[in-house]
């Protein structure tokens, strides 16, 4: 991840670069700002502008959708907030660019391609660098393919430390250039897949750049709670790994299922970032939201139902006047039938267990799905008279259904269980514990129903 701690000279222009000196900082958890002394013009203070300049090494920069307090006093210390830098390229034009590819990486990407392909022969260790070649090119839509390209360099330190550097990155191309917000909207897509290949992780976009007249521009912004990569993480950690002949199928799938779920796959990066939900009833209602949406597109409605709830609509219609109140009322209220959310609920538990996703009885699967839509009741209605639940139960009941999260993309990607993978069988053993502690208390209680004897 790159950082800035830098002397500048900046402008409002392009032309003008050198009206003004300040220092520009930027990291991935502070953001990106410029502190400079002197007075500013009036006219860019309290909305958005841009801002143009130059680094100590040299370096062009285009600063957008800037921002300063509306107040500046003179010959004070005063700060520049940068929600978005361009490093490499002063252009006007910026938010109008087109492109034709973009590159990124994502972190601990390298670990999904499995082992470098080192040899060893005669105590001697050696590396082919066309080893680290991957030719995949995929078109997942009309419009996009897929690439992985790599980067690597070597150092020698104090001539008794050789370092072979690797750097895999992914690159998203199209015939035709077009818009940046298209290309990032893509990266985020992307993410967003290698967030559920490593749910157990912080995933970032470590790196995000571009070529524009044949120099290189790194997209620099600030990423909400940011942790740099563990070394403690490795290929163990990937739900599944890459793979050259199931690999097309994994990304295509992928987007096929981005395009019709949407909204509800943009919030997976929120859903399972901890850092940014550390409230357990916070993370049980993001986790609701997106079951909630996610069963409301894949199941559809019964026809059964819908012709029942249509003839409720009409009886009830048939009371009033067409111009009445209570009839413009029923009319507005009624115009969309939702299937309930314990069914829904329930018929999810059921597909993932008929595809050997997870493994439950049937009086299991009832407790829990009334306890979860019980539970999500009161935590979105705040009622006063609601009960009371253990903040550990609430814990196990997250477990529970981050599981269920992660093995219903698996299901729509076609990913199939495989429990010798250690990432894969890290979630099983969490979604399991989660299901049998929940579940102890109801089992115990039955036992003893059925083993008391009655009362003479």
């Amino acid at each position: 991840m790159t950082t800035i701690d830098s002397l500048i000279i900046f402008g409002f222009s392009t032309d003008s670069i050198k009206d003004y000196t300040g220092r520009l900082i930027f990291d991935p958890i502070n953001g990106c700002y410029i502190e400079f002394l002197g007075e500013m013009p009036t006219n860019y203070m309290g909305r958005e502008f841009l801002l143009y300049g130059k680094t100590a090494n040299l370096q062009l920069f285009t600063a957008v959708k800037c921002f300063t307090p509306s107040v500046l006093h003179f010959y004070q210390q005063h700060t520049i907030h940068i929600n978005k830098l361009f490093l490499g390229i002063c252009d006007s034009e910026i938010e109008q660019l087109e492109i034709s590819e973009i590159f990124f990486r994502t972190s601990y990407l390298e670990h999904w391609f499995g082992f470098l392909p080192l040899k060893y022969n005669e105590d001697i260790y050696s590396i082919n660098t066309k080893d680290l070649i991957f030719n995949d090119e995929i078109q997942y839509s009309e419009s996009f393919k897929l690439k992985f390209p790599h980067e690597w360099n070597t150092d020698t330190i104090k001539n008794k430390q050789f370092i072979f550097n690797l750097n895999r990155l992914i690159s998203i191309s199209s015939n035709k250039p077009k818009s940046l917000d298209l290309f990032e909207r893509e990266t985020f897509k992307t993410l967003n897949l290698f967030k559920i290949l490593s749910p157990t992780n912080s995933i970032y976009l470590e790196e995000c750049f571009f070529y524009f007249n044949e120099k290189k521009v790194e997209i620099l912004q600030k990423k909400g709670f940011y942790q740099q990569e563990d070394n403690t993480v490795n290929w163990t950690d990937f739900l599944v790994l890459y793979n050259e002949e199931t690999n097309k199928k994994l990304i295509t799938n992928w987007f096929n299922q981005y395009n019709k779920f949407g909204l509800i796959f943009d919030y997976i990066y929120t859903v399972f970032n901890e850092q940014a939900t550390p409230i357990a009833e916070t993370q049980f209602l993001f986790q609701m939201q997106w079951i909630e949406g996610f069963c409301r597109e894949k199941f559809s409605i019964e026809q059964s139902e819908q012709e029942a709830f249509d003839t409720l609509v009409s009886n009830l219609k048939q009371n009033f006047n067409n111009d009445s109140e209570e009839y413009k009322w029923i009319d507005k209220n009624t115009k969309y039938y939702k299937s309930s959310f314990l069914k829904h609920l329930k018929k999810l538990f059921t597909e993932l267990k008929d595809k050997k996703y997870v493994d439950f009885s049937r009086l299991e699967r009832n407790l829990i799905c009334m306890k979860i839509k019980t539970l999500r009741d009161e935590l979105t209605h705040l009622e006063g008279n609601r009960k009371t639940y253990q903040l550990q139960e609430l814990s196990h009941i997250n477990d529970l259904l981050k599981g269920i999260i992660i093995f219903s993309i698996m299901n729509e990607l076609e990913i199939p269980i495989n429990s010798e993978n250690l990432g894969t069988n890290r979630i099983i053993s969490q979604y399991t514990f989660a299901l049998k502690l929940l579940c102890q208390k109801k089992r115990i209680l039955k036992r003893k129903t059925l083993t008391s004897k009655p009362k003479k």
